[in-house]
């Protein structure tokens, strides 16, 4: 839900024109609880993604929400995050439409296995002491997600493990973007997302054009997905040349 109180609210026009545009369009991009990814590469794949901005400039523009309190954006174990934190003045979700947050809690004692650090009191360890505990808990699972974490397919009559997409952390936006329609199309064939859509990014297809490549695919034209995306962005490279 968009309030119609948005429009006349102080904070959100104490931003820059653009940062309220920005700000307005991450609303849609959150889950049930408020959050999302927090990396302002990401941010810009994802929601604004068809803008000249790069990511320094999305990065200022997310200061300044939190900075008059429309957001909350922290750090945990190298990965950003963000938070409404007036998301449930706004936003009321049916109890059977409600899907819980897997991404951490700005606030400590919030019911989240992520929890970040905040404040301790006496019965929560000091911050220092819990983020060496996730740091040590990050080194000790590391190693069991990247071996537990795998499909499998049959290439010459061998099967061949591939890593779950899921845990893969996209290091641009083109990359944020294949994974993010990879998970529209395909989300339970990882393989595709290794072969199709973050090869495409990988060999320099720009994330517009992977997002353009997602909206022309049609969920029931009878074929596969990735196939279909594999000859558009081959198609595009060939153009390039």
């Amino acid at each position: 839900m968009l309030h119609a109180k948005i429009s006349v609210s102080d904070d959100v026009n104490r931003l820059p024109l653009e940062a309220r545009l920005l700000f307005t369009w991450m609303i849609a991009h959150a889950d049930d609880d408020g959050r999302l990814k927090g990396k302002s590469a990401y941010i810009k794949a994802i929601v604004v993604p068809y803008t000249d901005w790069s990511s320094n400039k999305v990065e200022q523009y997310l200061q300044l929400m939190k900075e008059v309190g429309l957001i909350n954006h922290w750090q945990v174990n190298d990965k950003w995050f963000i938070e409404f934190p007036k998301w449930i003045e706004y936003q009321k979700i049916r109890k059977d439409r409600y899907t819980p947050s897997n991404l951490p809690s700005f606030t400590p004692n919030k019911a989240n296995p992520l929890t970040t650090d905040g404040q301790p009191n006496d019965n929560q360890a000091s911050a220092k002491e819990k983020k060496r505990e996730a740091n040590l808990m990050k080194v000790k699972t590391s190693e069991a997600n990247r071996l537990a974490d795998k499909s499998s397919y049959k290439k010459d009559g061998q099967t061949e493990s591939v890593d779950d997409p899921n845990i893969y952390d996209p290091q641009n936006e083109a990359e944020c973007a294949a994974k993010e329609v990879w998970h529209k199309w395909e989300p339970d064939n990882y393989r595709a997302f290794w072969t199709s859509y973050l090869n495409a990014a990988r060999k320099g297809v720009p994330a517009s054009m992977i997002y353009q490549f997602s909206s022309e695919l049609k969920q029931d034209s009878g074929e596969k997905p990735g196939a279909v995306f594999n000859f558009k962005y081959k198609r595009y490279l060939l153009t390039k040349k």
